[in-house]
């Protein structure tokens, strides 16, 4: 398959994934697989033409979504992600004063080295039209 097929496939892809969201919903079962679809057919693209592309990885540990965790620090070239290990059950984001002690697991850091770049959160609405929300 030459460049030119590739990127036909991802720009299928891309319209199958919104054609399957607008008919079934953005949370559906067939959106994620859809969706999931577009995700590999990227990847492999970008493999094929020797572009950089982003793997998920299970880290085996729940982020805590409320203040102040997580937070992401970078400095030159090596990028550090903060994290609590363990979601506190009685912890509901109103109050960071009321937390069980005995959830607390301490902090998990994830290094990530020889990045070119790291961003946190969901993209904005002037370039969400690139990571296929639109």
């Amino acid at each position: 398959m030459n460049e030119e097929q590739r990127l036909d496939l991802v720009r299928n892809a891309e319209d199958e994934c919104r054609q399957v969201a607008r008919e079934y919903g953005w949370g559906s079962a067939q959106a994620t697989e859809a969706h999931q679809w577009q995700l590999n057919v990227e990847r492999s693209t970008a493999g094929e033409l020797g572009l950089a592309y982003a793997e998920r990885m299970d880290l085996g540990v729940q982020w805590d979504t409320g203040a102040p965790m997580p937070v992401l620090i970078s400095g030159g070239r090596t990028f550090v992600a903060f994290f609590l290990s363990v979601h506190d059950p009685l912890f509901d984001g109103a109050n960071p004063r009321i937390r069980d002690q005995r959830a607390d697991r301490g902090i998990g850091i994830v290094e990530f080295t020889g990045a070119m770049s790291v961003t946190m959160g969901s993209p904005n609405d002037e370039v969400l039209d690139g990571h296929g929300g639109a």
